[in-house]
């Protein structure tokens, strides 16, 4: 972790801000075309929602697990900016940028940036804090992540190749 950080800032980085602001005018063009794919063959392009689940399942008992390496592909949803990103965890809205291209610039110096916090239900992983982080190194090519891991114990297995309507189905059991 590098001590000092400020990822709120408002100071410009140098030229490689420009490519960071370039990426995520690009991410956010894959987003809308991805939203159109899916509303044309009727399914959901949302991440899902951490309070449909817990709501659903009845999650309350939970255990920390410390931090972890998690794969990228395992996080299918977040607490509360299930609306900012899509199912893959592209940015869909302008107000994301600046603090997007910043954690982003930040990738392209190879700054080690602190661990996400994430929520573990089954297979699946939800994002409590680091959801620019998430985007940025999805959007990038990275697999894996640390995160500070605390998982919800359930009886149900939601996996990450499961579909939105699956998980649902099983929420309103």
């Amino acid at each position: 972790m590098v001590k000092g950080l400020d990822l709120t800032s408002e100071r410009s980085f140098d030229s490689t801000a420009n490519i960071s602001n370039q990426e995520f005018e690009n991410a956010r063009f894959r987003s809308l075309l991805a939203s159109l794919k899916f509303l044309l063959i009727g399914k959901n392009n949302e991440l899902v929602s951490f309070d449909k689940i817990k709501k659903g399942f009845g999650l309350y008992k939970q255990n920390y697990l410390g931090v972890q390496t998690v794969k990228i592909s395992d996080i299918i949803g977040s607490i509360d900016r299930y609306r900012d990103f899509d199912r893959y965890f592209l940015p869909k809205k302008m107000h994301l940028q600046r603090r997007w291209a910043k954690i982003h610039n930040l990738l392209l110096k190879d700054v080690i940036l602190p661990p996400i916090k994430l929520y573990k239900v089954g297979k699946t992983y939800f994002v409590l804090d680091g959801n620019h982080r998430v985007s940025v190194s999805k959007k990038t090519g990275v697999k894996y992540i640390d995160a500070e891991v605390t998982e919800f114990i359930t009886g149900v297995e939601l996996t990450p190749q499961m579909d939105h309507s699956e998980i649902f189905i099983l929420t309103e059991r």
